[in-house]
């Protein structure tokens, strides 16, 4: 069975980017943590880990029983579901990464850019109660990330997203951004104080 992370009751979600973005008209200075959403119900983040059989010739060889695993790598994916979120920031998570400036244009210049290293985002999970429960992932990709029912009093935010090691290099190597293979961690740098 997989490990997993649960982080229960209410906690706060926030999203820091690699580039300069606005939220509500203000600019906002890369590596700027800014609060998403807020989540009332438990996060459950599953952890992955990918392996390799090793063959043997005492097991028959590569149509044989595996004489061992090789651990590959570990991700972990959540999907949130937010009905109280930032709308610029949710924005900011549908540009891959800084790639794409205007919404719905893909130029062809950016087809083929690279996004773990220098594109990906950091998301930390803040619960209220228990504070020491914080998850901080530095290098987490979007799969997918809508607003249903934009401008209605009905208006959700969805996503899905996978978290990944930060690869060397992460975010230009600058401390204390840069995570380099780290998959999560209780790091708040930046995240705001609870009030």
């Amino acid at each position: 069975m997989a490990d997993y992370v649960v982080v229960p009751g209410k906690f706060d979600i926030f999203v820091a980017c690699n580039f300069a973005w606005t939220v509500g008209g203000v600019a906002v200075v890369a590596k700027t943590p800014m609060k998403l959403g807020e989540l009332a119900d438990e996060l459950y983040i599953p952890m992955e880990q990918g392996t390799n059989p090793v063959p043997g010739d005492r097991n028959g060889g590569r149509n044989g029983d595996p004489i061992e695993e090789q651990f590959l790598y570990q991700t972990a994916k959540f999907d949130l579901e937010l009905s109280q979120f930032d709308p610029d920031v949710a924005a900011a998570l549908q540009t891959a990464g800084g790639l794409l400036t205007t919404p719905g244009t893909i130029p062809q210049n950016v087809i083929g850019g690279f996004l773990r290293r220098d594109r990906c985002y950091r998301f930390s999970f803040r619960p209220t109660v228990t504070v020491s429960r914080s998850r901080n992932f530095p290098c987490v990709m979007v799969q997918q990330a809508h607003i249903l029912g934009g401008g209605t009093k009905f208006e959700m935010f969805r996503g899905s997203f996978s978290a990944h090691r930060a690869p060397p290099g992460h975010w230009g190597g600058e401390a204390p951004h840069s995570k380099p293979n780290v998959l999560f961690d209780a790091d708040m740098t930046g995240i705001p104080a609870l009030a």
